[in-house]
């Protein structure tokens, strides 16, 4: 019995292939459980209609069957829509003589045209003119609705020719929306609604009426037999429209350009990111527990970088995780910790290659990248006096020394002096503003608060004196493509003080070799790891939104890895969270998911971070929901970081996990 309905089947096949579909009649698809009328074909408990797309607008760069499937299932749930395809390749001569010949004719017409009515005023370009050609004898109506209707026939043979120019391939297309509702009502109020929302946007649609069979036996499900079908229309595509047209196509397989950042894991298929589609600064949150694989996902992202050209640092507190990739791209690692310590003179400007255009910019800068690393050293209390006032003693006394020096900062020229500046000279300054009676009582003792927790550091019995004996430059990392700051840190608790100084003065020098890439039209990565474990956190997150705020943020992307939200859940870090414009959201617990729901706006992958979070389950496992927005996109998916074993293997961390 199973070989007499294989071989029917077979047969029905064969029998359809040879008579072009003929055989497949109204009977006989009646048989097979369809019953085809005028406009419709019923099931058992379906009705379905077809509509035809006929033609495209030339301009047209909105993917139709994601448009329709959206818009048409939001309005009508409840009636099942199918977008489908048939593409058959053609190949257009466009070195011949007639293709040549029309396509000189629409150019010379469409010249013409827009020759006229750029002669016209502004107001008749709005509304049109009338007017008598008494060469013709006849009248003419120029208008801006003409002109548009001339260009896009132009522009349709200018496309064809440099498409197949190129070596693309050209389609004739067939695109068809099948709708299936319960009742004949619904489908009239369901057409309506698409052919209406279709109109809209210039689509021309042609409902399939007349002879369904041909639409059945040439279209669903048989193979195209191109018998009669002279109730459909197709369009001609190249193939890059094509493949934007498609209905499995998904955010960035055929982006032009991007990084290759791992699976979309609900489609296997590629998921490529472009974050380079805005100069404008971004700041990037990566949130997930430990063992979530947020390090190993930034592995990825820093090589793909790499390999456009991106230069990227790291602050690796662990400091045995980001040295990994110097087998794979060109490192170097600076060692903050051990027996040469490294540090960073901020009141540098030497280095810098300063203009008259950034120079006050880049002076600005230096100023309170002083204050903020002094202050981080003298880390007043509550009880010892005011913030403001520390501040203001170490504006004035940076101010004066730059001043006594001869650095001024409308003048770039006089930069070079700051290259034998050093801490101490501030700190005498300071003594000497002391002495001089201006200062009340408090003041002098946050003067003396200064001159004693300094001391630490730049006097040459200072217990941290040694933290200053070895100067690291901009030059220095300047020319590698990726910089690694190790640390040398236990994995667990908080660091002490002395760490963050040396963080503070580790973003310090990125933002300037950020800022001389700038200048070069170069893009910068900043992978700032577990910046909560440091004691003054919210003073580095102050620092990293001033980096990405304004002029100075132009090609600079910041990636901040947290394992917990409630980092940033505070009102002090309400300006940091509102420049986060992309978040990447690994497995986080309960509690962090509402507030990323809540704070940060991430609600719209809300239910990725659920199938994360999950469990019940290891399908997610090491997966991460990803909300970016780049300047010219907003999306959305859920992917996993997928690398070759062999780098696996290298690159593998206690936060990531094979497949």
């Amino acid at each position: 019995m199973a070989k007499f309905f294989l071989l029917s089947m077979y047969a029905e096949i064969f029998a359809n292939w040879v008579s072009g579909g003929r055989l497949i009649n109204r009977d006989k698809i009646s048989a097979l459980g369809l019953k085809s009328v005028y406009n419709q074909f019923i099931t058992r408990n379906w009705i379905t209609k077809a509509w035809c797309i006929t033609a495209l607008p030339v301009a047209y760069d909105h993917n139709l069957q994601e448009g329709i499937q959206a818009k048409m299932r939001e309005a009508y749930p409840h009636v099942r829509t199918i977008t489908h395809t048939y593409n058959k390749p053609v190949n257009v001569n466009v070195n011949s003589r007639i293709y040549k010949q029309l396509m000189g004719s629409i150019t010379s017409a469409y010249d013409e045209y827009a020759s006229y009515f750029s002669e016209l005023r502004d107001d008749e370009k709005l509304t049109g003119k009338t007017g008598y050609n008494p060469q013709t004898g006849r009248r003419y109506y120029i208008n801006k609705e003409q002109l548009q209707k001339i260009k896009e026939k132009r522009d349709s043979y200018h496309y064809v020719y440099r498409a197949v120019s190129s070596g693309k391939q050209m389609f004739e297309t067939y695109l068809f929306v099948q709708a299936s509702a319960k009742t004949r009502r619904e489908l009239e109020r369901y057409g309506k609604r698409l052919v209406g929302l279709l109109q809209q946007d210039k689509i021309c649609v042609r409902e399939i009426k007349g002879n369904i069979g041909e639409y059945l036996s040439n279209f669903c499900p048989a193979s195209f037999q191109r018998g009669n079908i002279k109730n459909t229309s197709s369009f001609l595509v190249g193939q890059e429209a094509l493949a934007f047209q498609m209905p499995y196509r998904l955010k960035g397989l055929i982006n032009s350009s991007g990084m290759l950042l791992g699976m979309d894991w609900q489609t296997r298929l590629p998921f490529v990111y472009n974050p380079l589609e805005t100069p404008d600064g971004q700041v990037v949150l990566v949130a997930g527990r430990t063992g979530s694989g947020k390090t190993y996902t930034c592995f990825n992202i820093a090589q793909q970088g790499i390999g456009y050209g991106i230069h990227s640092s790291a602050i690796d507190f662990k400091g045995r995780e980001w040295c990994k990739l110097a087998e794979f791209v060109d490192t170097k690692v600076i060692s903050m910790d051990g027996a040469d310590p490294v540090f960073v003179n901020t009141l540098r400007l030497d280095d810098l290659n300063c203009t008259k255009d950034n120079c006050k910019e880049m002076f600005s800068n230096a100023v309170t990248g002083t204050v903020m690393l002094l202050s981080l050293m003298v880390d007043l209390q509550p009880n010892e006096g005011n913030a403001v006032d520390l501040h203001t003693i170490l504006e004035k006394a940076t101010m004066k020394l730059y001043s006594r020096e001869g650095v001024f900062q409308d003048n770039p020229e006089t930069f070079s002096r700051t290259a034998s500046m050093t801490y101490q000279d501030i700190i005498d300054i300071v003594a000497d503003l002391e002495s001089t009676g201006i200062y009340n009582e408090n003041q002098v003792r946050i003067c003396n608060l200064i001159k004693l927790r300094c001391s630490n550091y730049f006097s040459s019995d200072g217990r941290y004196s040694d933290l200053m004996r070895n100067e690291v430059t901009v030059g220095d990392i300047l020319n590698t493509p990726l910089i690694v700051y190790s640390f040398n840190k236990n994995s667990n608790g908080e660091l002490d003080l002395l760490d963050t100084i040396k963080v503070f003065m580790v973003q310090f020098l990125d933002s300037k070799k950020h800022e001389i890439r700038k200048q070069q039209h170069l893009h910068t990565f900043a992978f700032y790891e577990e910046l909560q474990r440091c004691t003054s956190f919210t003073v580095l997150l102050r620092y990293i939104s001033s980096r990405v705020t304004g002029s100075r943020s132009s090609n600079v992307s910041v990636f901040l890895l947290l394992n917990a939200i409630s980092a940033l859940d505070s009102d002090a870090m309400a300006q940091i969270r509102s420049n986060i414009t992309t978040k990447i959201i690994g497995k986080v617990t309960e509690e962090d998911k509402k507030v990323l729901v809540e704070k940060f706006g991430c609600g719209a992958i809300e239910k990725y971070i659920d199938l994360i979070i999950d469990t019940s389950s290891v399908l997610y496992r090491n997966c991460f929901a990803i909300q970016y927005e780049t300047g010219h996109n907003m999306d959305k998916a859920l992917f996993k970081t997928i690398l070759p074993d062999y780098m696996w293997e290298k690159l593998n961390t206690r936060d990531s996990v094979g497949m």
